[in-house]
């Protein structure tokens, strides 16, 4: 397993795609497709929609989605605060995050 995951956006970038078309091949919105770059999961619906999700965008990127999904684990999905910006993460996101960590 790589030490650090790409730039997902980059490496999207790099092989001519846009978000837009990945939406409209694998059918997830966009929204999700934008958290999963960011690295945002906790914005994902949750449950196995978010390794559906993940699997689907790295077959879409032509990336190895055992990969991704190993970076991807419990830890990641808890957005910390950026204390500097004074930025709090959305209460549905810290939500999901909680209830998705309950069901481990």
């Amino acid at each position: 397993m790589p030490k650090s995951l790409p730039d997902l956006a980059r490496f999207r970038k790099d092989k001519g795609l846009t978000l837009e078309k990945i939406a409209e091949d694998t059918k997830i919105k966009l929204r999700y497709l934008q958290a999963i770059e960011e690295r945002r999961l906790g914005s994902l619906p949750g449950g196995v929609y978010n390794s559906s999700y993940l699997r689907q965008y790295a077959r879409a990127l032509g990336y190895d989605e055992n990969e991704l999904l190993a970076f991807c684990s419990p830890a990641d999905r808890i957005t910390p605060i950026d204390e500097e910006s004074g930025a709090q993460p959305d209460w549905r996101d810290a939500l999901r995050s909680w209830a998705m960590r309950r069901r481990l």
